[in-house]
């Protein structure tokens, strides 16, 4: 009797150390992940500050040139919107996180008063600018999701004869998207990013800490 109390005692005590063990493991681990988000923050922010010299002017150059320019806190979309002498309508539509190493994606359309969108798939890199793939639709279908695999896309650019190439690439320039918008979106774009990431650190860091 006495042996299996004192068996019990034994098992008791090694079940509480095991919970104070956890405990302070649990602790510790918070606390360095906390050490870690906040040196991690404050590195970040120095970055944004560096990158933050040229931003105002850049987003002055977009709002000259566009009579929307959308961007929102915790949100990777920028919309860009304006209406060109020629009576057609031109959104620039660019999510950050749509990227593959220094190369942004874009989604360009050039809409007419007569149900006609013509959109692109556009790179941008630095301050080159490339076309992808480009099609032209209805606008009520090409601006509906439900549509968007019941569309022909048109081939790839690169595919296409080189004048006609050329030409796409001269009406691009026409309506603003040349090689000075690429430079200013990307510089915007990294800026965006790095804001971003930021969110998205300061937000882990209040999940830690509650």
């Amino acid at each position: 009797m006495i042996r299996n109390i004192i068996k019990l005692r034994e098992n008791t005590l090694l079940t509480i150390g095991r919970r104070i063990h956890l405990r302070c493991s649990s602790s510790t681990a918070r606390s360095d992940l906390l050490n870690v988000l906040d040196r991690e923050i404050e590195e970040e922010e120095d970055n944004l500050a560096k990158m933050d010299e040229y931003y105002d002017e850049d987003l002055s150059v977009l709002k000259r040139q566009f009579s929307k320019v959308e961007m929102n806190e915790y949100d990777p979309i920028i919309i860009l919107e304006k209406n060109s002498s020629n009576g057609k309508t031109l959104k620039v539509r660019c999510n950050i996180e749509d990227e593959h190493e220094e190369t942004h994606y874009l989604d360009v359309s050039i809409s007419d008063s007569q149900n006609q969108t013509l959109g692109l798939r556009v790179e941008i890199c630095e301050n080159e600018i490339n076309v992808e793939n480009f099609s032209i639709n209805d606008s009520d279908k090409i601006f509906d999701p439900n549509e968007k695999d019941n569309l022909y896309n048109g081939p790839l650019f690169s595919e296409l004869e080189d004048d006609l190439q050329d030409g796409i690439m001269l009406y691009l320039e026409e309506h603003g998207i040349d090689s000075n918008f690429a430079e200013v979106m990307q510089n915007v774009i990294r800026v965006k990013e790095q804001e971003e990431y930021i969110h998205f650190l300061d937000k882990l860091k209040g999940f830690v800490e509650n």
